[in-house]
């Protein structure tokens, strides 16, 4: 393994290993987040009941101030009877009791009823709607309990849920009551509350919609769980892909100089050979005409031979860079075979060149052509091409159509060839929308079977 190689396995595996604590650190952040988000939508809805609770009273007492200075109800009053009284007032959140005249023994108080459908189908929704009117706010639900008996229920959205605690809640100051009066000079500043310890028989209540605000914080908590991971498998499958495509480019690299090397020493042989029968040639060391024709039929083999090379490269090179488009002619592949009958439509050249390239095999790696036969099956044509030799190596299968790819007895019995034969077979029939396939026959040798469309 190279010091490069080596580098940047270690690169990659500290990358993965940090996966770990990453995933770790973010489910922590997201518990602190959503425990924050907790606390200020907790106050966000302290804060909205409170202000509706001094929206109430504010409306209320101006009600009172001006039905007691005019002595009769005034209209579009919140305000359905109005009665004097020397008795006590009664404590009930409908009957508002204002005092006349100075306090003594024969004091007089003002009790005023209220429009229950009004408070309730209006007053009450018009301050929800006023507080809660857009932005976050559209998830919580509003209830004005009284406290005292049975626990009347003034006025709840439509969304409230009774078997769910109240997140937040603010008591109401009402005018009157035992002993009470309305101030004059304005009211002391409301002191703020937690769930379930307001002062005060009437409080206004606030819930998160949807089943209380834990519900709605684990939902913000998984959420944002499921983005974090997903960006955490992202990353992950970055780092795979990264890792995949740089071994395949090293893999490349690698094929690629065992093919420059295996292209240089087949260039080699046959250049030695022409350049020491021109040498000879040049010098008069061969004059005798037929050991000159000898000669000259080994130079003409062996160009024979680089011109076989040169094309196949130059044939593979086309196949790959993207530009070649096969030829579209109908003509009968049963002829490649020394048969008739199979028709396709296609590149008759490509494909022959496809059907040498795997007779060439048979000849060099197999100990000679067995077979050769085309056939319909189905909608398809084929042709096969079988030897009579050892068979394939089952390691050599998966990769036996990859460019410079040479099986492990090709290199350890030294067969020439440089592995682009079968690569530029692949890419052909792939280009024709067929596929190509090599197989162990049970008799013993390989079969080649090139599949294309009738």
């Amino acid at each position: 393994m190279s010091g490069s190689e080596r580098s940047w396995r270690l690169v990659l595996t500290a990358a993965m290993l940090s996966l770990g604590p990453l995933a770790w650190l973010q489910w922590r952040w997201i518990g602190e987040a959503s425990q924050a988000e907790q606390e200020r939508l907790r106050a966000w809805m302290r804060q909205g009941a409170e202000q509706m609770a001094e929206d109430y009273e504010a409306g209320l007492f101006e009600q009172v101030r001006a039905a007691a200075a005019a002595g009769v109800i005034p209209e579009s009053s919140w305000f359905q009877g109005l009665e004097v009284t020397t008795l006590p007032p009664r404590s009930s959140f409908w009957e508002v009791a204002a005092p006349r005249g100075p306090r003594g023994p024969g004091e007089e108080w003002l009790i005023l009823r209220l429009d229950r459908d009004k408070v309730r189908n209006e007053i009450w929704p018009a301050l929800v709607a006023r507080q809660w009117a857009g932005g976050e706010a559209h998830g919580f639900e509003v209830q004005v309990l009284d406290r005292r008996g049975a626990g009347e229920v003034i006025f709840s959205t439509a969304g409230w849920k009774p078997g769910i605690a109240a997140e937040a809640e603010a008591s109401l100051r009402l005018p009157g009551g035992p002993g009470g009066r309305p101030p004059r000079d304005g009211r002391p500043p409301r002191a703020a509350t937690s769930p379930g310890h307001a002062e005060g028989p009437v409080v206004v209540q606030v819930q998160a919609r949807g089943g209380g605000l834990a519900t709605l914080v684990d939902g913000f908590r998984l959420r944002n769980l499921a983005v974090s991971a997903a960006i955490l498998l992202v990353l992950a499958a970055s780092m795979a892909a990264l890792a995949w495509s740089t071994r395949r480019a090293q893999r490349l690299a690698q094929l690629q100089m065992e093919f420059v090397a295996g292209v240089s020493h087949e260039l080699r042989t046959p250049l030695s050979v022409i350049r020491s029968a021109g040498e000879n040639l040049a010098d008069g060391v061969v004059t005798r005409p037929e050991a000159v024709a000898r000669y000259g039929a080994m130079v003409r083999d062996e160009g024979l031979r680089l011109s076989g090379m040169v094309e196949q490269i130059l044939s593979y090179a086309g196949v790959e860079s993207g530009r070649w488009t096969p030829a579209r002619e109908r003509f009968d592949l049963a002829e490649l075979a020394g048969s008739k009958g199979v028709f396709i439509h296609g590149d008759r050249l490509a494909i022959s060149q496809c059907v040498r390239n795997l007779v060439d095999n048979a000849e060099r790696h197999g100990w000679g052509l067995k077979s050769l036969r085309a056939e319909t099956a189905g909608h398809c044509a084929r042709i096969i091409v079988e030897d009579s030799g050892d068979g394939l190596d089952p390691a050599d299968l998966p990769k036996l159509f990859e460019p410079f790819y040479r099986g492990v007895r090709s290199r350890q019995q030294q067969v020439k060839g440089f592995g682009l034969g079968l690569a530029l077979v692949k890419r052909v029939i792939d280009a024709h929308g067929g596929r190509v396939w090599a197989e162990n026959r049970e008799e013993g040798g390989a079969r080649f079977v090139i599949e294309l469309p009738l």
